[in-house]
C-alpha cells in the first residue's frame, strides 16, 4: 500500500511539473515562423508588423492561465484610445457588427491605467499550435486592429 502511495505522490508531482513544459515555448514557434519580436516581461513578447502601406501595428502575446489543463494565450493589438472614457454609442455598433463577422478575431474595450481602450484579440488554445498557425493569428490581430484604427482616426493616424 505505502508503494502504491508513493507512486501516486509521484505521478502528482510530476504532473503539475508537465504543463509549463507541455505548453509550446511561444518564442521557439516566432522562431520557426521568422517573426521578429521583443520581449516584454517574463512571459509577454511583442511583435511589430510593418505593413505596404508604410504604416506599422504592435501586437502582444501574453500567456493566460490554463483553462480545463489547456494553456491559453492572449494574442492582443491596442486600435485607439477614448479619451472621453467612454464609448460613443456608433463605436460600440461598430465594434459589435464587426464582432459579429470576424472569424478570427474579436474587438473589445478595457481600461490600461486612466484611459479607455479599444483593442483588437484573439485567445488560442497552446495545446497543438504551430509555427504557422501562430503567425496567422498574429497577421490577423494586427491587420484587422490596423483596419479599425484607420475606420475610426482616419488613415493619417498610426500610433500603433
Amino acid at each position: 500500500m505505502r508503494d502504491l502511495l508513493a507512486v501516486a505522490l509521484a505521478v502528482v508531482l510530476v504532473m503539475v511539473a508537465l504543463p509549463a513544459a507541455a505548453a509550446p515555448d511561444l518564442a521557439k514557434l516566432l522562431d520557426r515562423a521568422d517573426v521578429r519580436y521583443e520581449r516584454i516581461d517574463d512571459n509577454g513578447l511583442k511583435v511589430v508588423y510593418d505593413f505596404d502601406d508604410g504604416r506599422s501595428h504592435v501586437v502582444f502575446l501574453q500567456p493566460q492561465g490554463d483553462f480545463d489543463d489547456v494553456g491559453v494565450v492572449e494574442i492582443y493589438s491596442p486600435v485607439m484610445r477614448l479619451s472621453d472614457g467612454t464609448v460613443p454609442a456608433a463605436l460600440g455598433r461598430r465594434l459589435l457588427e464587426t464582432n459579429g463577422m470576424r472569424k478570427l478575431t474579436y474587438f473589445g474595450v478595457e481600461q490600461v491605467e486612466d484611459t479607455l481602450m479599444v483593442f483588437c484579440y484573439h485567445n488560442t488554445p497552446t495545446r497543438g499550435l504551430d509555427a504557422k498557425t501562430l503567425s496567422t493569428l498574429l497577421l490577423a490581430v494586427a491587420t484587422y486592429a490596423d483596419e479599425m484604427e484607420k475606420e475610426q482616426l482616419g488613415v493619417a493616424s498610426d500610433e500603433f
